[in-house]
């Protein structure tokens, strides 16, 4: 696991673009306390090492034309599996829910959530950008987010728009050793507007201090998921 020593508050963490929206957020920054942050990049960074490990004992399907792809679908799905219930520690803080997330394809994504808050986790080949293939589902989901400017009434149980949506984008190194980044952010509704988000890799000191926290997973299996793994990249190679 990656490590950090350098302690932040609460209040540092986060990077808000303007700073007249600060008590439009505290509902945010109370929510999602450093503690609670803490849990995602040691749960990407398991799914990580198990799909690289898989992917270093099938090396004889490097040559293969779409193996680019292979590894960015393997690593989705592993990281998409280590949000089951099974591989969770105890104390997690969210509710995981299995969504549809593009009806036209049936595509299926775990949403967190936490008060009035859902969590998307999603790839992304550049910070503070959502990739096309997402945007359709999230520029809906990142209405509600105009609260955050004061543009809305806080959480109005009858407009459609009554939760706020972070978005956890992540993108790794060309080796697999590492993550580029690991943000949280909040979008405009156009999606190209970051109102506040935290740089995630930046919680993982609060991971060695505090003995409620699984810190190691210890909950997961590894020869059991990588296994699942395996057999996903089994059909995977089938379908290619």
């Amino acid at each position: 696991m990656i490590m950090s020593t350098k302690d932040k508050s609460n209040n540092d963490i986060w990077e808000l673009k303007n700073a007249e929206w600060e008590e439009n957020i505290k509902y945010v920054k109370e929510t999602l306390t450093p503690r609670r942050l803490a849990y995602f990049v040691p749960i990407l960074d398991t799914g990580r090492e198990q799909c690289k490990s898989v992917i270093e004992l099938n090396s004889e399907y490097y040559s293969t034309p779409y193996f680019g792809n292979i590894k960015t679908d393997l690593l989705t799905f592993s990281i998409m599996r280590l949000f089951d219930k099974k591989y969770l520690p105890i104390n997690f803080p969210y509710v995981v829910e299995p969504t549809i997330i593009n009806k036209r394809n049936r595509y299926v994504a775990p949403i967190l959530k936490i008060g009035n808050i859902d969590i998307n986790i999603l790839k992304a080949y550049k910070r503070n950008r959502i990739d096309d293939n997402d945007r359709k589902y999230l520029k809906k989901r990142c209405k509600g987010n105009e609260v955050l400017r004061g543009q809305l009434d806080l959480f109005d149980d009858n407009s459609e728009n009554s939760h706020l949506h972070g978005v956890v984008t992540y993108n790794i190194s060309r080796n697999w050793d590492k993550y580029n980044f690991i943000d949280l952010t909040f979008f405009g509704p156009n999606l190209r507007e970051v109102i506040v988000k935290v740089d995630l890799l930046k919680t993982l000191h609060i991971y060695g201090g505090d003995n409620n926290i699984d810190t190691k997973q210890s909950l997961v299996d590894d020869e059991n998921l990588r296994q699942e793994i395996q057999n996903e990249l089994n059909k995977i190679l089938r379908i290619k």
